[in-house]
């Protein structure tokens, strides 16, 4: 049975950052093969899919009022996207505030001074009652499951920015199921005044890990599997009711990452996940951030960050390919996905022409994908990409995202 479940709430992007989880499980299989560790990612949970299509009116209806309210309730994100299901592509946004709150979302809306018609509200009471149960009432469901007759396990949550509101209430509603769980949090947004502030407000919540995951997870675990509570633990890089009074003054997390990303780069090479029923093969070039201490993340650690092994990646493609070679759907264009920073174009270039002889080779097709997230748009980087394009057996599709519009970014 499981002693740890990473786990991806439905609101984060599917697409770009579920791989905290990915690299951590594949680190922890590692540096400690007697932690036995699972992702449990709600984008592909088929019931809870399912659940927001029986009330997909109803949930639609609802949004139309809480946009009005924008400024105070929720946040912006979007509803769990099923691929080639075109009446859930568009974006719908408050469904983790829908889900908490239920039928008594009207009387908010109310205070809110948000006008909503009595039959409306009389309407969409009752279904957005049921709604909240059924979805509690599936994540429990699949809490016990993953329990079976253990007595303890831990669920780590990853938060993004915009999943903070739905990430606790997840956490709320598996901490009801029995005593036994522990429940720790960390991703992106999980900076040194993050983790206080919900360590100090969140009773459901025993840990918050800043910065890298692998290496304190591997210690939490191996801790806990001795017996630990995580609230009585005393570690670095864990923020608990016991070392809380430690982070009154920030230390230097910098240092402190840079430490953990030195015992991690020699123990993970290769950053390649291969989702077999997508038929997609996920690159990250880099794990953590190249760039310098930006002022919109100076509290989160910057500028330690975890290449990707070029040769580790090629071998690791390789065999995915080899299997997909003789499968039955050999035919089929092969998915490819990078994320990378400006940083690594070189990496990804250099991909990219080995990838070309190898759908020369095979006789396979590739439809590529490339993410790059830029600091700064400027020349340098217009001219390293200037000789990507799509080939005979590479169709590829290039994503430029601006981190900031910074004076050179605006005027290149």
């Amino acid at each position: 049975m499981l002693d740890l479940i990473l786990t991806i709430p439905f609101g984060l992007q599917p697409t770009l950052f579920p791989w905290g989880a990915e690299v951590i499980r594949k680190y922890l299989e590692v540096r400690n093969p007697d932690v036995d560790v699972g992702i449990w990612d709600l984008h592909d949970d088929e019931q809870i899919l399912r659940l927001f299509e029986e009330y997909r009116d109803c949930i639609s209806k609802t949004i139309e009022f809480l946009s009005k309210a924008k400024r105070s309730i929720g946040q912006r994100h979007p509803v769990i996207i099923k691929e080639g299901s075109e009446h859930l592509a568009r974006r719908s946004y408050y469904i983790a505030v829908i889900l908490q709150f239920g039928k008594k979302l009207f009387s908010i809306l109310e205070g809110e001074k948000i006008p909503v018609d009595a039959k409306v509200s009389k309407k969409y009471e009752k279904p957005l009652e049921e709604l909240k149960k059924s979805f509690e009432s599936i994540i429990q469901d699949k809490i016990r499951d993953h329990l079976g007759g253990q007595k303890r396990i831990v669920f780590g949550i990853s938060i993004y920015a915009l999943t903070l509101f739905e990430s606790l209430y997840l956490a709320s509603v598996i901490r009801q199921v029995r005593e036994g769980i522990s429940i720790i949090v960390g991703g992106d947004a999980v900076d040194i005044p993050t983790a206080k502030t919900i360590v100090e407000r969140n009773q459901e919540i025993d840990g918050a890990v800043v910065g890298f995951g692998e290496l304190i997870l591997s210690d939490i675990m191996q801790s806990f599997l001795k017996g630990t509570e995580i609230r009585d633990m005393q570690l670095d890089g864990l923020m608990n009711s016991k070392t809380i009074s430690r982070y009154s003054s920030l230390p230097d997390i910098e240092k402190i990452a840079a430490q953990q990303a030195s015992v991690i780069r020699d123990q993970m090479p290769s950053y390649v996940r291969f989702d077999a029923k997508k038929r997609k093969i996920h690159i990250l070039a880099r794990r953590g951030c190249g760039w310098g201490r930006c002022t919109f993340c100076r509290n989160t650690v910057k500028k330690t960050f975890i290449d990707a092994d070029s040769a580790a990646a090629k071998r690791d493609i390789k065999k995915v390919l080899d299997e997909l070679s003789v499968s039955e759907n050999s035919n089929k264009p092969v998915e490819f996905k990078f994320t990378a920073e400006n940083n690594e174009i070189e990496f990804v270039i250099s991909l990219l022409n080995w990838l070309s002889s190898q759908a020369q080779t095979r006789k396979i097709k590739f439809n590529v994908w490339f993410w790059m997230t830029v600091q700064q748009f400027s020349r340098d980087v217009v001219y390293k990409l200037k000789d990507l394009a799509s080939t005979e057996v590479i169709n590829l599709d290039v994503s430029v995202a601006i981190e900031s519009l910074n004076p050179v970014s605006l005027r290149n």
